[in-house]
């Protein structure tokens, strides 16, 4: 990973959806000037995914994707996009692949203080809509550079509620990363109404343990090793 220190100018990015109307899902950049390798077409091929989540109750169709890249001077030749179904919260079988599709647009952002090398936002025009239902979904993308600094996904330092499962992936190795950054990107398209009715799942109710403040707690990591700790809860009969 090429590592580079920035810091201001926030690209604002959100998340939003709007029934019958233009909405998107993605992240928003907090300037980190860092990125993941995804450079195809050269003598290694890497690529990086990213997740979304179609909530409930929509139909989201996409034909647009933007995403930030760190790269030289030289525009990218291609990007490849794939959309993805998830399985076990890893990248699963593929929606839809558009290979070779030419940038419809590469504008500066920011300038990562590595002469030469700096960040754009590339935005690709899908040949077709795709639509999703609700469900967790990945975006695979890779990236040809138009010179010798390559293409790099730019990432995020902040959690975010899109974009935390993050993974990269090496030739046709299987796929890696601690799923723990947020590519900065966005998909556009236009959410409608999917006419589903919410299920019935009763009234609201809790359970909880209150604090006696008595300032003692059971450690989740003893001599360097991971503790798993449990608590139990009941559900009463006919509810």
């Amino acid at each position: 990973m090429k590592k580079l220190l920035f810091t201001s100018l926030l690209l604002c990015i959100g998340v939003s959806f709007s029934f019958g109307q233009t909405c998107f899902y993605g992240t928003t950049s907090d300037a980190t000037a860092n990125g993941e390798n995804i450079s195809t077409g050269g003598t290694y091929e890497y690529a990086g995914a990213v997740d979304f989540d179609v909530p409930f109750g929509i139909n989201f169709t996409s034909n647009q994707i933007s995403l930030n890249v760190l790269k030289g001077q030289a525009d990218l030749l291609y990007v490849n996009v794939t959309f993805l179904t998830e399985d076990e919260g890893l990248p699963g079988d593929v929606i839809e692949s558009f290979d070779n599709l030419s940038p419809t647009s590469q504008e500066f952002v920011y300038a990562t203080g590595t002469e030469g090398f700096d960040v754009y936002q590339i935005t690709i025009d899908l040949p077709q809509a795709v639509t999703f239902i609700k469900g967790k979904y990945f975006v695979k993308i890779a990236a040809a550079p138009g010179d010798q600094e390559g293409a790099w996904w730019e990432i995020t330092s902040e959690y975010q509620t899109f974009g935390v499962f993050d993974f990269n992936k090496f030739e046709n190795d299987p796929w890696g990363g601690t799923g723990y950054y947020n590519k900065v990107f966005q998909i556009n398209g236009e959410c409608e109404d999917s006419g589903e009715t919410p299920p019935d799942y009763g009234d609201p109710c809790e359970q909880e343990n209150l604090s006696n403040n008595h300032e003692y707690g059971v450690p989740f990591i003893i001599d360097g090793h991971v503790i798993s700790i449990a608590d139990d809860f009941i559900v009463p009969e006919n509810t």
